[in-house]
Parts: structure tokens; sequence; C-alpha cells
């Protein structure tokens, strides 16, 4: 234990949680992965190409934190790092071996309450948030001073190919590492699912929201700066002429859709936008290109389906090209009661059970209603942020969006 205090190689450090299939989640409807199946690679010269251009450059462009010379470069940053997290925040590194053999790094905060305990924090300890870091992110300079300073415990990790994980961000290596941190956070470390609340920013958004869909019963899920399907962004860095190739590269291989992860959770979720965005906006500088109003507007949908409609859609459209001031003179505009809708949410419940999707709320209420309802709702899951994409979030937004949960 006192050895851990130091950094130390990695690689020569001995594995402290390994992947058990005994405690393995059914796996439900997983995109195609790169080892799916030879039949996507036979069915077109279009497939073996862009199966070529995935393990080529094609995975370094959507994960650039796994290439060599961007962890060469970070080397003496990520130490810090690590030593500002183990010094300062009592920070436990641990060594996870997945399902394929990968070794993921982690770094685990604990700050649940023991009795008798000098250094006691509040009950917030009891609650572990696990944080899965951007495209280009590592825990050593990432999310987790966020939700430390919110009073969490906290456990980072670095995506296979970053820092000290072995293996490459394919979306297979991507779900075991996953499966195998949300297996050492219940069975390991403690936390029972529902003291869990997973946080994902950027690309995280995807591994957050795969272990929502298949660990149906965690806390809450926090999604900052996140977009719902990669393909329009993946679009948008490359030439018109590559649109089929770069489509069937991304839904063969690297079919990383939040959205529809996202559709498969029934807890509770908070979306943060970033109204400066300049990485998930398809027009970078649009505000309503941001592929976070898209992600809300598929979550209502999926949840809501009768709400969103010829009438309410424009209505929320508008309030998605706002900002939190315009927003909030929007709610005014259409007198929204948020006690009102509350109550109308709550009846519904009672009646039909809290099971999403509420297949028939809105069916008996009036357009005005219903306007009032979306607006209320859409107010409920995002929070306007004003910065652009990499900006920390501060604790203080961290600490509202979660105080309800």
């Amino acid at each position: 234990k006192n050895i851990k205090n130091y950094d130390f190689e990695f690689e020569s450090w001995p594995v402290e949680y390994e992947y058990s299939q005994s405690l393995a989640v059914p796996r439900r409807q997983d995109a195609a992965s790169w080892r799916s199946t030879i039949a996507s690679l036979i069915r077109s010269p279009c497939s073996v190409i862009g199966y070529m251009v995935l393990h080529t450059f094609g995975i370094r462009m959507l994960y650039p934190g796994s290439t060599s010379i961007l962890n060469y470069v970070l080397f003496n940053v990520l130490m810090d790092g690590r030593k500002t997290l183990i010094e300062n925040m009592n920070g436990i590194r641990y060594k996870l071996k997945t399902k394929d053999g990968n070794y993921i790094d982690t770094m685990f905060v604990d700050k649940r309450l023991r009795s008798g305990s000098a250094n006691q924090t509040t009950a917030k300890g009891n609650t572990l948030v696990i944080c899965s870091e951007g495209n280009a992110g590592f825990y050593e300079n990432g999310i987790m001073p966020t939700a430390i300073h919110a009073d969490f415990s906290v456990l980072g990790w670095n995506h296979p190919g970053f820092g000290c994980s072995t293996g490459m961000p394919y979306i297979d290596q991507e779900q075991n590492a996953m499966e195998t941190v949300m297996q050492f956070s219940i069975h390991k470390l403690g936390f029972q699912p529902k003291q869990i609340i997973l946080y994902g920013w950027s690309i995280g958004g995807y591994s957050t929201t795969w272990a929502a869909k298949h660990y149906n019963d965690v806390k809450a899920v926090v999604l900052d700066a996140t977009f719902d399907d990669i393909l329009p962004l993946a679009l948008r860095q490359m030439p018109d002429v590559l649109e089929p190739l770069v489509k069937l590269t991304i839904r063969c291989y690297a079919d990383l859709n939040v959205a529809a992860n996202l559709a498969e959770y029934q807890g509770l979720i908070k979306l943060v936008r970033r109204s400066q965005d300049e990485i998930i906006a398809t027009d970078p500088g649009d505000l309503a290109s941001n592929r976070g109003n898209m992600l809300l507007s598929k979550l209502l949908k999926r949840r809501y389906p009768l709400l969103l409609n010829a009438t309410t859609e424009p209505i929320l459209c508008n309030w998605l090209v706002t900002t939190a001031a315009e927003q909030a003179s929007l709610m005014e505009e259409f007198n929204v009661n948020r006690q009102e809708c509350q109550r109308i949410l709550s009846e519904y419940r009672e009646q039909y059970g809290s099971k999403y999707p509420y297949s028939s709320l809105g069916a008996q209420l009036t357009d005005e209603q219903n306007i009032r309802l979306v607006l209320y709702l859409a107010e409920h899951y995002m929070v306007d942020f004003a910065a652009n994409h990499v900006t920390p979030l501060p604790s203080r937004i961290f600490m509202n969006i979660t105080a309800d949960i």
C-alpha cells in the first residue's frame, strides 16, 4: 500500500482486478464491432477499405489520445496529474485486466464516511462518480476534479491506448474496458449500482451510455458536451466525395451512437450543453448545429413520444437555439408553471407507472399544456454552460445538476 504512494511502471504492477465472466451482464443489441464478422468485409470492396481506414489512421482521428506522439508529449503532464491526485486528493491507483487482455489504468478517490475517521467527508461520498474522458482526455488531467470538489467519491479511467492503458479504443475494446470498470466499482470497491453516477465528457458519452444501457439501475447519467451520433461529426471532417465510405466505416466499425444507448436507460439523466462548443457542432459558431441539441430532442422523443409534434417541435427548436437568458424569457412567454408540469407528470406516473416511454402523455392535454410541458422537460434535462468544448466544468454546476439526484 505504501508503494502505491509513488509513481510506478504500470506494466510491472500486478493486476488488482480482472474481468469475471460469471459477473458479466448480458450484452444488449450491441453495434457491429470491428471483430464481429467476416461477412461485412466481403460484402463489398468499400467494406474492406473502410476496415483498413479505421485500423490505420481512422481510429487515431476519432481518438487522438491513443497516438504515441500525444502520449509522449503529455508524459510529464500525466505524471504530474497522477501526483496531484495521489498527494492532494488521496487517490489510489489500480490496474484492471479486461476480457480481451487489455490493462486499464484507473484512479480512485474514496470519500465514503467512516466511523471514527478524523477526516470525515459529506454523505455524498457514499455515491461514486465514474468519469469517462474525451477523445484526447486522460484521468490525470481530465474531469475527475469536477466531481471530487463536489464531494463525491470518484473513479477515473483511461481509454485503451491512452496513457498507461493498453490496447486501442476500438468499439469492442471500449465496451470491454467499461464493463471491467463497472465490475471493479461494484465487486471490488463495494458501490451498488444505485450508488453510482456515470459521468461522461465528449466522446466519453459513448462509454458512459453503453454502461447505462447495460447497468440500468445506476443512480444517474450526466453527459457534458456530448453528441447524439458520431457520424455527422465525422462527415464534417471529410470531403463530400468520401461520404459513402465514411458512412460505411462508421456504421460497421465505429458506430458511436450515444442517443441509441441513452434510449435504453430508464434512470435520471442530465445533459450539459456548451453554447460556445466548437467541437460537437457541425457548423462551429452556430448553436443550432450543436449535436447536444439533437441528443436532447431524441431523448424527449423516446421518453415522451406524443409530446413532440408539429405544434411543439418548432417551439423546442426555438428554445434550443437560444442561450440560458433567452431560454428563461421563452419560458415566461409561454407561462411555464413548473409546479403544474410536475403535477401532470406525477399524476401520469401514478396512473401508468414510471417506466419509459410515457406513451400516452399529452394525449389528453391542450396544445398550450403540451408546449409548457416540453419546455419544462427541456429545462429539466439540459443545462446551458456558456463555454467552449474544453473549459473545465465548474464543480458548482455539477453540484447543482446532481442536487436532486
